[in-house]
């Protein structure tokens, strides 16, 4: 079994806070940040694509950092192997034209109408490109003033999204996100722009924007770089008297715990952030979207013919017998797994010696 190492800064989202406290002389340091943990987004990224996986659920809530540099692409929950799909689950938040678009003829699919199938891979690219923006936009989604009134009418983002949005829609939403922000035809916007395009077909691989993303990295290592970024911000919180909300009365120290010279974050509400609601539960097309992840059940399973038992082929220790786990269909529940006595976990993941000033990746035994 395989476990991740602590992210002591914590998500994506974290990130994006931190993020929104450098202004003036620490855009330089800000811009980096941002270069490095997109390149590092994509890197992850493009080594599923490669293997066949579409990840379907991209967005900074789902990127752990550490202090240390490292990035990790967490929560593959959503994830399918597979390239062009009907169906899958996502934040709808962060789905492209054509995954909306292929959601509005899935409930109505005929056997080879290719508009109930999306391409998942430029999928993944145009939600990662949302999520730098959103790195360099701070704590707000790019298209967070159209969701706005929606939430304030207690309102179904899904829906509204499959009956409202259009190209318009987007192109419309993302120029005003890039409006917020000078020189933002060149450099890294230059890369977001090519992953954020709204026809799949013109739209940046993940190979080639991470190559673009590559050519602006700092030349500090990834360790050192928010070895900067925290003491930076420790003198930030340390001068700062109060939070963004004077009302709050609080100031930001107060939002954090401070041990052993790191930063851990504490305090911050991101509620909206973590609600089913944007997962189109309430979609009729809901338990469509749902059969991909029936379909690989299958695959990598062999259901009994009693019970609802299934095991999983991948996971067969030497000399013992495989795992199993039991689905239960109410969803507040989790599966119940039956670990045997002779599995034994691999070893941790070990770093590679990359002398270069590109992020080291893990290495899995």
């Amino acid at each position: 079994m395989q476990f991740t190492p602590l992210a002591t800064l914590g998500s994506g989202e974290s990130l994006s806070y931190y993020l929104s406290f450098l202004k003036g002389k620490d855009d330089e340091l800000r811009d980096k940040i941002v270069a490095y943990v997109g390149y590092c987004l994509l890197t992850g990224l493009l080594k599923m694509h490669h293997s066949g996986i579409a990840h379907l659920d991209v967005k900074l809530d789902n990127l752990l950092l550490s202090w240390d540099g490292d990035v990790w692409v967490a929560d593959m929950g959503c994830a399918v192997q597979k390239t062009i799909l009907s169906g899958g689950i996502g934040d709808f938040r962060n789905f492209d034209l054509a995954r909306l678009e292929h959601l509005r003829h899935l409930g109505k699919k005929k056997k080879g109408d290719l508009r109930a199938t999306f391409n998942g891979h430029a999928s993944d690219n145009f939600a990662a490109g949302l999520a730098i923006l959103h790195l360099i936009l701070g704590e707000e989604h790019p298209f967070q003033e159209l969701f706005d009134p929606v939430i304030e009418k207690r309102a179904s983002i899904p829906n509204y999204m499959l009956n409202k949005w259009t190209q318009e829609t987007y192109e419309a939403a993302l120029e005003k996100a890039f409006g917020k922000s000078k020189n933002n035809d060149t450099g890294i916007f230059k890369v977001i722009r090519g992953l954020t395009l709204t026809n799949p077909q013109e739209r940046w691989s993940t190979e080639k924007a991470q190559k673009a993303l590559e050519k602006l990295l700092p030349e500090e290592s990834g360790k050192k770089l928010f070895s900067q970024f925290e003491k930076r911000w420790q003198q930030i919180a340390s001068q700062s008297q109060q939070v963004e909300n004077p009302e709050e009365g609080s100031d930001l120290s107060s939002n954090y715990l401070y041990k052993k010279e790191a930063i851990y974050y504490h305090d911050i509400l991101q509620e909206e952030n973590h609600s089913s609601e944007f997962y189109g539960k309430d979609l009729s097309v809901y338990e469509t979207m749902q059969k991909p992840y029936e379909e690989e059940n299958k695959r990598i399973g062999a259901a009994s013919s009693s019970t609802d038992v299934y095991v999983d082929t991948l996971e067969k220790p030497e000399g013992g017998e495989p795992t199993t786990y039991t689905i239960i269909p109410d969803e507040e529940d989790g599966a119940t797994y039956t670990i045997p006595d002779a599995f034994k976990s691999s070893p941790p993941p070990r770093r590679n010696g990359n002398p270069s000033n590109t992020p080291n990746e893990w290495v899995y035994q």
